[in-house]
């Protein structure tokens, strides 16, 4: 009995983290890319698939520290302008 809550628990803490990180549109996502390009080798698609993924996803989260150190920025020239001595 122990060892089936165990199970039950693994295989919620893995729904989560699936659900979370979005595991299962990005495999969609993949897998119909894969069917609409039909390559000759479906291993190295899949490959340069996840690499073009990854480094779009690096690109994007770069872009996001950038605009929020933005908007950062901007905010504490408006406190610094607003505060009078």
């Amino acid at each position: 009995m122990a060892a089936n809550l165990d199970e039950e628990q693994s295989l919620r803490e893995c729904e989560a983290y699936v659900q979370k990180h979005s595991v299962q549109q990005v495999l969609k996502d993949c897998i119909v890319q894969l069917c609409v390009s039909r390559p000759e080798n479906p291993i190295t698609f899949l490959r340069e698939y996840f690499q073009k993924l990854e480094r779009v996803s690096a690109s994007i989260f770069h872009s996001c520290i950038y605009v929020f150190s933005l908007f950062v920025f901007v905010i504490s020239l408006k406190l610094s302008s607003s505060i009078h001595f």
